[in-house]
């Protein structure tokens, strides 16, 4: 579960500074980069912890995965690491801008 936080915080700080951050992207001038980076973190987290934990990445992949195959107890650990890594990614953006 650490690793679905730490790559949850990557991700989510990626779209942050890429994709939503109003510095790299001025209102005349759109940037085009922000597709290929979250792409790489997600590639990078798929092969870094998909055979750990499954990487989800998303609470609500986990909760939909988890009513499928296990039933409703299992998601709540994924839920709450992947909401941590996104606090995480929050906090690390507004200290870094």
């Amino acid at each position: 579960m650490i690793v679905e936080a730490i790559y949850t915080c990557m991700l989510c700080f990626t779209v942050l500074n890429c994709a939503v951050s109003s510095r790299n992207n001025p209102p005349g001038d759109k940037n085009q980069f922000f597709a290929l980076a979250i792409g790489f973190v997600i590639v990078a987290g798929g092969y870094a912890a998909g055979g750990i934990s499954g990487a989800c990445f998303n609470p609500s992949v986990a909760f939909g995965l988890d009513i499928k195959h296990a039933g409703f107890h299992w998601s709540m650990p994924w839920i709450l690491a992947e909401m941590l890594g996104g606090a995480a990614a929050v906090g690390l953006y507004r200290a870094v801008r």
